[in-house]
Formats: C-alpha cells, structure tokens, sequence
C-alpha cells in the first residue's frame, strides 16, 4: 500500500488487529485460500442455520365459556411461543383457560427440528 508520509503509515498500522497484519503478510495465493475457506464455511453455516426452527414450541389452546378448545386465531395460525416464555406467563398469571394443546406433541410440546441453529447462526 502507498502510504502518504511515514507518520500517515505508522497511523494506519497501529489502527489494524493483529489478525489483520498478519493476514497482510500472507501471500496472495494464501490469502486467496483462506477467503475461500471462510466462505464455504459461512455459507454452509447458513444454510445449517436457516433449516429447521431455534427452539421448542409449546402450542396452547383457550376453554371457551362453552368448554369448547380453540387453538387458531382468525387467520388460522395456531396459539404457540417457546418455553421460556410460557413459564413467565406461568409465573405473571396465565389464566386457567388456556391449556396445552393436545393433539400437538407430547402434552402440547413439539421439540425443535434444528437444535443447533443458534450454534450455527453464530459461527456465521
């Protein structure tokens, strides 16, 4: 690289990581591979990520006056979230109406088909 003055070079070395001079330092053949490398491996990380859901489900339904169970809002999406925020619903004061939906896993619990996504996503 062409630097201005000296004290322009010496400004812009100390504002780099030490991964990145050592990278300058590669040849470019090296640095071709390494490119590459991170590529493949971000993109397979991806793809790993995008397949599946991140977390449990736990689909619910809610007791009509008439012990009827609805388990679908008006455009037919079934009453779900994740645990964790089931149990904090649990600990607020969810009403007594709302009961896991049986015919939805074991006791209204479906388990994540990716389990790894978050470890996937992150190493993207």
């Amino acid at each position: 690289m062409n630097y201005l003055s000296e004290k322009h070079k010496q400004l812009s070395e100390s504002q780099q990581s030490g991964l990145m001079k050592w990278f300058g330092q590669l040849p470019m053949d090296k640095k071709a591979v390494a490119i590459g490398l991170s590529l493949t491996v971000g993109i397979s990380s991806a793809a790993m990520a995008w397949k599946g859901t991140s977390s449990d489900r736990i689909y619910f339904c809610v007791k009509t006056p008439k012990k009827t169970l609805v388990c679908q809002d008006k455009d037919n999406r079934p009453f779900r979230m994740t645990p964790f925020y089931w149990s904090q619903w649990q600990l607020e004061g969810m009403p007594t109406q709302i009961v896991r939906n049986p015919a939805m896993g074991v006791n209204g619990l479906v388990k994540a088909t990716n389990q790894y996504k978050p470890f996937w996503g992150a190493i993207r």
